[in-house]
Formats: structure tokens, C-alpha cells, sequence
């Protein structure tokens, strides 16, 4: 007996179990069964479409080859008139096609249009080498030249992707990170006990509660670390704070207080979770008195 499943359709983006190669899985896990690879799969499709479409000319490609057209055009109405008159007069053909024809067709030949072209193109080129703007080719100046704006992705080519934290805010104090930095080097007595122990407390949270890794690209870099964005700015804060407050590094202090459980944030409860076992409760946060485990909450105010 042969048993055979058909697909209810027969179109991959219809199915609701399907991920795609390249896709980021930011929450949960599971098992996942390859049905394609290579040329077979939907980003191989897009990639031979994209493959298979000509190459259009410019704009200056199109203009020049109408102008070259058009000058044809008219150099072999001109030898034919010259042609028909000369046999008209009694004028020998061959003299007539050699002295008429053949040298008016050569005349309008412009023999100057290609130097002229690529010595204007270069001195556009240089002026916009000096504005910062590299061009490949010069047949896409014309192109280039013609735009009024020019809309870049921002990620990387006008910023580094790089998040830092500004300002901090906790029991009613706001702080620059300067400043932050400077409480955590001291006790600020003046402050009161109550304004330290919440410092300390937000400084436990921000290194804890955090999905930052730390990869290694070779086997001979560093590791550095790796995660989102937002993730990666509050690292690197509260690790220079942990640093400044308890004189050892953020990823001693996580393994000190190993993390038990995690939900991570996602952007419909707008809250990340965690527990941790804290054997090195140095920062004197709050915990479960008999299992010394420690729930830290970090999302979205409302």
C-alpha cells in the first residue's frame, strides 16, 4: 500500500509551519525538517529571477544612441539626394556613389562625440569625488546627477547601530550616565539608604536580566559580546557600573548568580523575565529567603 500526502496548496507562503532559511527565531524552539535547498528554495527562485532580468541602459546611453540614430538617418537622406542628383546630371555611378555618397556619410560620422562625452563624464566624476561621492561607472553620472533624493538604509550607513544609555531614572532621581557612574564609587550617604538600595537593586537587574552572549569569531579573538541592540547598550552600562561597584567583571558577577528560568521579551507582554540562584548577592537584592532565588522583571512602563 502507498500512502501519499498532497498539500492542501500547493504555494509555500500559504503554509502557517514554514520558516524560511535566513529567518530569526527570537522566542522558543523547535524541531524543523528541510524540504528544500539551493535553487529549489523560494530566496534561490528570487535570486534566479533577478538573475535572468537584462540590463537597461541609462538614461545618457538612451539619448546618445536616439542622437546616433537620428544623425544617420539623416547623413543617408543627404548621400541618397546627393546620389539621385549626380545620376540625374549624367554623372558617372561610381564616381557618384565614391565622391557623393560614401564621403557625406563619413562626414556627418561624429568622430569627436565619444571624447567629448567620456572628458565630460571624467570632470563630473572629479567634482564629485570631491563631495565624498564614489562612481564606478561614468555612463551613471547622467543617472546620478538627475536625482533631487536619495533615500539610504539608515543601519549601518549613517549610524553604527550602536545604543548607549543616556540617562537613568529610579525613585524619583534622575541621573546622566556620568553621574550614575559616579553613585555607584560611593555610598552617597547624603542620599539615604533607601536611594542606594534601589541602585543597587537596578544595577542587578540591568546586568541579570539580559540574553547578551558572548561569542567567539576565531579561535584566536576575543570574545565579544553579541545580542540586540537595546541589550548590548545596557551591557555594556551596567557593566562598567558592576565594574565601578563591586571591582569584578559583569560575566563573573552572571555566573556567580547563574540564571534558572527565562521568558524572554517579546513585543506583545512587553516584558522580559528571569530567576536566578544568587550565591553573590553583592548588590543586596531582594530574594527568597529559604532557595535564595531572585525574580527580576525588566519591560515597557505601561
Amino acid at each position: 500500500v502507498t500512502v501519499r500526502t498532497i498539500a492542501a496548496d500547493p504555494n509555500a507562503l500559504e503554509a502557517k509551519n514554514l520558516i524560511f532559511n535566513g529567518a530569526l527565531v527570537v522566542e522558543g524552539s523547535c524541531l524543523a525538517l528541510v524540504i528544500r535547498t539551493g535553487d529549489a528554495t523560494l530566496i534561490g527562485t528570487m535570486v534566479s529571477l533577478t538573475t535572468d532580468v537584462g540590463k537597461s541602459s541609462s538614461t545618457l546611453k538612451a539619448d546618445i544612441q536616439y542622437f546616433v540614430t537620428m544623425l544617420a538617418v539623416v547623413a543617408l537622406c543627404q548621400a541618397a539626394v546627393v546620389f539621385l542628383v549626380g545620376i540625374l546630371r549624367g554623372l558617372s555611378p561610381l564616381d557618384v556613389f565614391v565622391n557623393g555618397f560614401v564621403t557625406i556619410m563619413i562626414g556627418n560620422v561624429p568622430q569627436g562625440l565619444p571624447t567629448t562625452l567620456t572628458a565630460c563624464l571624467t570632470i563630473v566624476a572629479e567634482r564629485m569625488g570631491e563631495r565624498n561621492v564614489f562612481v564606478k561607472k561614468l555612463d551613471v553620472i547622467e543617472t546620478l546627477g538627475s536625482c533631487t533624493l536619495i533615500c539610504t538604509d539608515k543601519t549601518g550607513t549613517l549610524t553604527k547601530n550602536l545604543m548607549t544609555v543616556a540617562h537613568t531614572w529610579w525613585h524619583g532621581c534622575k541621573l546622566s550616565g556620568d553621574d550614575f557612574f559616579e553613585w555607584c564609587k560611593t555610598e552617597h550617604n547624603q542620599a539615604g539608604p533607601t536611594y542606594l538600595s534601589h541602585l543597587l537593586t537596578l544595577m542587578s537587574a540591568g546586568a541579570l536580566n539580559s540574553r547578551v552572549l558572548l561569542e567567539q569569531k576565531t579561535a584566536d579573538s576575543e570574545p565579544t559580546p553579541s545580542g540586540d541592540a537595546s541589550e548590548l547598550g545596557l551591557y555594556r552600562f551596567f557593566s562598567q557600573t558592576v565594574t565601578y561597584r563591586l571591582n569584578q567583571d559583569i560575566e563573573t558577577y552572571r555566573r556567580n548568580n547563574a540564571k534558572l528560568f527565562e521568558i524572554p521579551f517579546n513585543s506583545e507582554v512587553k516584558w522580559q523575565l528571569s530567576i536566578h540562584r544568587m550565591l553573590d548577592n553583592s548588590l543586596n537584592i531582594n530574594v527568597n529567603e529559604s532557595s535564595q532565588d531572585a525574580l527580576i522583571l525588566k519591560g515597557a512602563p505601561d
